[in-house]
């Protein structure tokens, strides 16, 4: 399917931060928003919920995109791929920021799994629909929290003190 939109991928789409770039996305005429969600429902609901503000209601698409899945990622690739044959924009957004009733080891992988490893698998999996972008501004935008800023360090939520 071609378009003359820009084709904007949001991982982790279903809810927060990335579901209120997806709407802002959708609201403009300008772009075709592909739904990353960790499974097929959240990224269907997504999308029917994202329509009721959409300029264009045909202009979202699900994506079922587990970052910590490479059978997934390279499924979403591929979907991308076949359906539209590149991608202009890569937001990734999807994060955890916490796995409570972990020990903190666990908690650690699972956090590293999502933000550090998860980026890098959904980033090298979608480079090349993203070097077959035709578009002029083509960009990878990768979303980090306020937590990750050394400057937090001594404020509350942050520093811990045993």
């Amino acid at each position: 399917m071609a378009s003359e939109k820009t084709l904007v991928l949001v991982t982790g789409a279903n809810q927060g931060i990335g579901f209120a770039v997806a709407k802002l996305f959708a609201t403009s005429d300008k772009y075709h928003v592909l739904v990353g969600a960790r499974s097929t429902i959240n990224a269907q609901t997504a999308v029917e919920q994202l329509q009721n503000e959409a300029a264009d209601k045909t202009a979202l698409t699900p994506i079922t995109l587990d970052v910590t899945d490479d059978a997934s990622i390279e499924a979403a690739a591929r979907e991308v791929s076949d359906q539209f044959g590149h991608l202009d924009i890569l937001i990734n957004n999807a994060g955890l920021g916490s796995a409570p009733g972990l020990p903190i080891r666990e908690t650690y992988r699972q956090i590293f799994e999502v933000n550090v490893f998860g980026v890098a698998a959904v980033t090298e999996a979608f480079m090349p629909l993203l070097r077959a972008s035709s578009f002029h501004d083509r960009r990878i935008v990768n979303v980090t929290s306020g937590l990750g800023l050394i400057s937090m360090a001594g404020k509350k939520g942050y520093a811990f003190n045993a």
